[in-house]
């Protein structure tokens, strides 16, 4: 009876010292500060408290009796202590951060305990997705869409969707606590979610937009169409008989034009022509003398012969 309580205990004490060790992970954003808190702590039983990082650097030393804290000077400007609630604030979260935070007490023995032990894991800000519709169509009664969402380069998830859900078809990257990518259909929106422990990005695309394009046409809408199409032609017809129409009114009215000036031109010539002139020649003599007309009906010009050496001064 002995031996198999034995047995027991000792198969339970692991268990139990597992539980008090037991590490409780935190996620802080980069850049950021974060806060790690601890409960259970009695001042009036206790000497001293600690911030211990990955078990063997001492952050911090608390003396509950003459209420002294020594902060050692490695972590003088990336700490802060609050005396109140043993809070300690870690300053601008830096990827160096990462790793074990132990709170611990020293009792009046001068023993030590663990009061709890975080895992403090700094991360980046989601970077935001990019969601594109690669397909969609659509009929009376529900709209079918194939998309992608992307967050980088490297990460991208492929879904179907319809009005009401999303289905995923294809992954290309590694989900973690680092990155997770999903697609979903909200308040009659496609909609891309990507998050980690710290941050979270979306992208929408309201259905009624992605669908608008594929909706199958109506007769109305099919009539209207074509109507407005006939109406075009129609147009396009007649403006091409007005112009070749006006083309050949010119055309004749160009010949016309020509022909009167012909006609004007021939009338001009007819009626341009003088009649016959009469020329009169005269020989110049003496002062006093006669002068004799001379007819010479052939010539047309008038001509004069001087006999400038019979005149008298």
């Amino acid at each position: 009876m002995e031996l198999v309580l034995f047995t027991c205990l000792l198969f339970l004490w692991p268990v139990a010292g597992t539980e008090s060790e037991q590490v409780i992970d935190r996620y802080g954003l980069k850049g950021k500060p974060y806060l790690l808190d601890v409960e259970g702590v009695k001042p009036a039983e206790n000497r001293k408290f600690y911030w211990r990082f990955n078990t063997s650097k001492t952050i911090l030393e608390y003396t509950f009796k003459i209420d002294y804290l020594d902060i050692f000077p490695h972590y003088e400007s990336k700490v802060m202590f609050f005396k109140t609630n043993f809070l300690l604030q870690i300053n601008k979260l830096e990827e160096s951060d990462n790793g074990f935070y132990t709170a611990i007490i020293q009792d009046k023995e001068g023993t030590d305990k663990s009061i709890v032990t975080y895992r403090l894991i700094p991360q980046d800000s989601v970077i935001k997705p990019e969601l594109k519709v690669k397909s969609a169509s659509a009929s009376e009664e529900r709209c079918n869409i194939s998309a992608t969402c992307t967050v980088g380069q490297d990460n991208s998830v492929s879904y179907n969707c319809q009005q009401t859900h999303c289905t995923e078809v294809r992954r290309d990257y590694i989900e973690s606590d680092a990155l997770e990518i999903v697609v979903t259909v909200e308040n009659s929106s496609i909609v891309c979610k990507a998050s980690n422990r710290v941050s979270k990005e979306s992208h929408w695309l309201a259905l009624k937009d992605v669908c608008r394009n594929s909706e199958p046409h109506n007769a109305a809408v099919i009539i209207g169409v074509a109507s407005g199409i006939s109406v075009v032609v129609t147009f396009f017809v007649l403006s091409i008989i007005y112009v070749c129409v006006k083309k050949n009114h010119s055309a004749t009215n160009q010949d016309g034009n020509l022909e009167d000036i012909y006609t004007t031109y021939s009338t001009v010539q007819e009626t341009a022509v003088p009649p016959p002139v009469e020329t009169l020649y005269a020989t110049v003599g003496p002062a006093g003398g006669q002068r004799k007309p001379v007819e010479h009906p052939e010539e047309t010009t008038v001509y004069c012969t001087v006999q400038g050496a019979h005149m008298n001064s």
